[in-house]
């Protein structure tokens, strides 16, 4: 029988939420803090090459709309001379700049990396971004020039974190308790209104504890 080529996988199946992102930041941050920034180029319209000289050599951090990961093998970059404003704006201020620390935002699709001088944060939502800022969070370049309801991604302007969707998973307490009690809701989705987790990570929670995802939120005990 013949192979048959296997059918692409859709974008929003590979798309990581914020747990796999936690993970992922945990593992990528061990690779890279304490590294120096060599290069950033575009590979294309969608994915950007942070190459970080690390004691154990150069990583190629690969970052997209929706994902990240250390590269395991080499990825040619655009050719000069197409347009990369983002690029040319932000390379020589971050050339050769020390990786501080790489933090998830707040459990969310949000990672910042912290430099002496600047922050570079990767949004891997929606289209992505990358915006480069200064320590107080002044935007220097962005890579999408955005206007959006609460806030601003251009130059000049300060940089908003996106709006929490919930309490963050690691700073759970008891205001939890008040958040779920939502008459009239389910358990499953009163969970994932109150917490910023995946409706699958929200029902497997409530599942290794014994509660059903259809219970009435009111009627959850303490």
């Amino acid at each position: 029988m013949a192979n048959k080529t296997p059918s692409r996988v859709p974008e929003k199946n590979i798309e990581l939420n914020s747990l796999a992102l936690a993970y992922l930041v945990d593992e990528i941050k061990q690779q890279v803090e304490g590294g120096f920034i060599n290069k950033i180029q575009n590979i294309d319209q969608k994915l950007t090459k942070i190459k970080v000289h690390t004691q154990d050599g150069s990583k190629d951090l690969i970052v997209g709309a929706t994902a990240m990961f250390i590269a395991q093998h080499s990825f040619q970059a655009l050719q000069q001379g197409s347009k990369q404003h983002f690029i040319e704006s932000v390379k020589k201020i971050i050339y050769n700049k020390r990786i501080l620390s790489m933090k998830q935002y707040s459990f969310d699709k949000v990672v910042v990396l912290e430099l002496p001088q600047h922050n570079l944060i990767i949004e891997l939502f929606g289209a992505g971004n990358l915006v480069l800022t200064d320590k107080e969070f002044a935007i220097v370049a962005v890579k999408k020039t955005e206007n959006l309801k609460d806030r601003i991604l251009k130059k000049g302007h300060k940089y908003v974190f996106p709006a929490a969707r919930g309490l963050s998973p690691p700073e759970l307490d008891e205001r939890l308790g008040a958040l779920m009690a939502r008459p009239g809701t389910e358990a499953g989705k009163a969970l994932v209104k109150a917490v910023n987790i995946s409706p699958a990570i929200a029902e497997e929670a409530l599942f290794q504890i014994g509660i059903d995802k259809a219970k009435p939120a009111e009627r959850l005990t303490k």
